[in-house]
């Protein structure tokens, strides 16, 4: 643990510009089931409902967030949870508004396409036939950050 103090930062762009970082994607979870009496009409799979998730944790150099994206019907759930790892150059301190800036300009961006990629394939082996994911614009969807009084700041992810 290094003793250096943390640099604080109220916007995304000066922390862009002044830090340099290493990146790195893993994937968390990747499970389905699929009810095997289950008939499927005609027109296949049923799109439903995917619920997306993001949570992000910043500690020293260290930021992370995840991305998690479920789907459950009568015939069977498909899970998916990916994450990115930033380690900056030196300690940082981020604003709530930074991290939502980091999380949904940044990180979301980067992690988005390999958690629809890795969602599709996982839901075209399991059901025969992929359930996509819309592509994403920035700030489609925003980290909500959940404050100790109870409320939260920020738009909520749908």
């Amino acid at each position: 643990m290094s003793d250096e103090q943390p640099v604080r930062y109220t916007a995304i762009e000066d922390l862009l510009a002044e830090r340099t970082f290493d990146m790195a994607v893993t994937t968390y979870v990747y499970e389905a089931t699929l009810d095997t009496q289950y008939v499927f009409p005609p027109d296949g799979v049923s799109d439903g409902e995917v619920k997306i998730e993001m949570s992000s944790r910043q500690e020293g150099a260290l930021f992370g967030m995840r991305l998690d994206i479920g789907f459950e019907r009568d015939y069977g759930m498909a899970n998916v949870g990916i994450g990115v790892n930033y380690k900056f150059d030196q300690p940082i301190e981020l604003t709530d508004q930074v991290t939502v800036d980091l999380v949904n300009k940044v990180a979301l961006m980067a992690l988005y396409p390999y958690a629809r990629e890795a969602f599709s394939s996982l839901t075209a082996r399991v059901f025969g036939e992929p359930i996509m994911l819309s592509v994403i614009k920035q700030n489609e969807y925003t980290l909500q950050i959940s404050k100790g009084d109870g409320t939260e700041e920020g738009t909520s992810v749908e």
